[in-house]
């Protein structure tokens, strides 16, 4: 299940024109439909929330959709938008449904795909929105605590050799698996002088079974508008230390550092095909500011 860029620019010139983006054919229908999935999951995975929805049947080239067919489309969007949890301001639009006889026109498939891009930029930004259980170092918001202990468990890395590509005396990249969300690791040069890439690693005796990664990193962090928050990264991994094999690559995450301190970034991927290894790698390819040093408060590998 990926994520695939939607089509939000679709124009009379481009009917006028018999432009691709003129026609909804069956890749169009299995990128919206995938996207509503990834939103689906999103919510289920970061609150526990699961969104009413029907599985639609995918047109092949040789059908014709029908009108229940798009209705259904509409239908799994609506309820991923009335699920989630962010404010107003951020929640789409209730889309319109079908009647006998109604055309579906280019307006409307640009708000469908507009309304899912701006659900997947919203609902991992809400998780901002936290409330600690006990102390900072202790707790992790309510909103992740029981679904992650329900579905997936933080790996361990009290035994793991903890290493960094460079750190600063007191922002050790130890720091980065410590549980505590009020120290970081930082590396105390900027990513300049880096040569354009970062990174801290825990080395495990025994190779762990990997399914996603979360991040935090503090607006404060290196600047008081978190200028060294990782913008491009990869998670990836190696049996040996020298080569690396990229599991999760990210560019151009961003973070609403003028509302809200702290953030978390979470990510799940699919395990197929992705070996253990010994190695697990968080690289930084790129941050807000280059002229800062990179870091993050704290990384958290997940198993299921």
């Amino acid at each position: 299940m990926t994520w695939i860029t939607p089509i939000t620019d679709r124009s009379y010139a481009d009917i006028a024109n018999r432009t691709s983006k003129a026609f909804m054919n069956t890749s169009d229908f299995t990128r919206i439909d995938g996207n509503t999935d990834v939103i689906r999951a999103l919510l289920d995975d970061l609150y526990g929330l699961v969104p009413a929805h029907t599985d639609p049947t995918a047109p092949t080239i040789e059908t014709i959709p029908h009108r229940s067919l798009i209705n259904t489309l509409v239908g799994n969007i609506n309820a991923c938008s009335a699920a989630a949890i962010v404010s107003s301001s951020k929640r789409p639009a209730a889309l319109s449904t079908y009647s006998a006889g109604a055309g579906v026109g280019w307006a409307a498939v640009n708000a469908w795909e507009q309304a899912l891009a701006t659900l997947y930029a919203a609902v991992p930004l809400a998780a901002a929105y936290r409330v600690y259980c006990g102390v900072p170092a202790a707790g992790q918001p309510r909103l992740w605590q029981a679904r992650f202990r329900q579905r997936y468990s933080i790996i361990d890395t009290s035994a793991a050799t903890l290493q960094a590509s460079a750190e600063s005396m007191g922002y050790e990249g130890s720091h980065a698996f410590d549980g505590d969300k009020s120290y970081f690791w930082t590396t105390g040069r900027s990513f300049l002088s880096s040569g354009g890439t970062e990174w801290v690693q825990a080395v495990f005796t025994t190779a762990p079974t990997v399914c996603g990664y979360r991040f935090w990193v503090d607006r404060n962090l290196c600047g008081a508008a978190g200028e060294a928050a990782p913008r491009d990264f990869v998670l990836e991994h190696s049996n040996d230390g020298l080569v690396y094999t990229p599991v999760d690559t990210q560019e151009d995450v961003e973070y609403d550092l003028s509302n809200y301190r702290f953030h978390a970034r979470t990510y799940i991927f699919d395990r197929a095909g992705i070996p253990n290894r010994h190695y697990w790698r968080f690289r930084i390819t790129g941050v807000l500011d280059s002229s800062y040093a990179a870091g993050l408060n704290e990384l958290e590998l997940f198993t299921p």
